[in-house]
């Protein structure tokens, strides 16, 4: 079904920003990195942004294909 697709996809997308949202905090957690709060924060909220457009990117190619069906 194609909803059932689609949910998958914004899971799997999901799921590699968790991925490296954790590889994140394990890096800031290292305090031999020498990662400031700043540049964490800086770092964490690029993630979230990026996912965020990239989930906007899947739902406007979705729906343009749903004009197109």
């Amino acid at each position: 079904d194609k909803n059932q697709q689609r949910q998958q996809e914004l899971l799997r997308i999901e799921r590699e920003y968790n991925n490296q949202r954790l590889q994140l905090e394990r890096d800031y957690a290292d305090k031999s990195r020498g990662m400031s709060n700043h540049v964490f924060q800086e770092k964490m909220q690029a993630l979230n942004d990026a996912l965020e457009r990239e989930k906007e990117i899947v739902s406007q190619i979705n729906e343009q294909l749903d004009i197109q069906a």
